[in-house]
């Protein structure tokens, strides 16, 4: 493998969010989690379109404001979700890529200030889980 001696026993490099927007799985979560951001924001103007009187209008702010709130929090939770399946299905794929080059450590490369040449094997996994 390529770059495979250059980190034999060190830190391989996985590039979670290219995981997350290029991995089948990922492209197929990623349109899953548009469609509810979609929907949301559609209730979301459906809300602030209440109201004919100053207050009725204060109210379907108010109530606007706390379900963008609630859709917020859902959607991180749908998002965070979504990231532990992604990474579900790649372990697989992510241990057996850190074994052939005999390294210790994949590090997700968010976390890295540099990244030698050879150490990102993120193409590899993403070309097993295209497979």
């Amino acid at each position: 493998m390529v770059g495979a001696a250059s980190v034999s026993g060190g830190v391989v490099v996985v590039d979670v969010k290219r995981l997350l927007e290029e991995s089948p799985l990922g492209l197929e979560k990623q349109e899953t989690l548009r469609a509810r951001y979609e929907d949301a924001k559609r209730a979301y103007e459906k809300l602030l379109e209440k109201g004919t009187t100053t207050q009725g209008q204060r109210r379907a702010q108010e109530a606007a404001e706390a379900f963008q709130n609630d859709a917020i929090a859902e959607l991180e939770a749908v998002r965070a979700a979504f990231r532990t399946e992604v990474l579900a299905v790649a372990a697989p794929a992510i241990e057996a890529i850190r074994a052939a080059h005999q390294a210790t450590v994949v590090v997700d490369r968010a976390l890295t200030l540099a990244v030698g040449p050879g150490a990102d094997v993120t193409d590899e996994v993403l070309n097993r889980l295209r497979g």
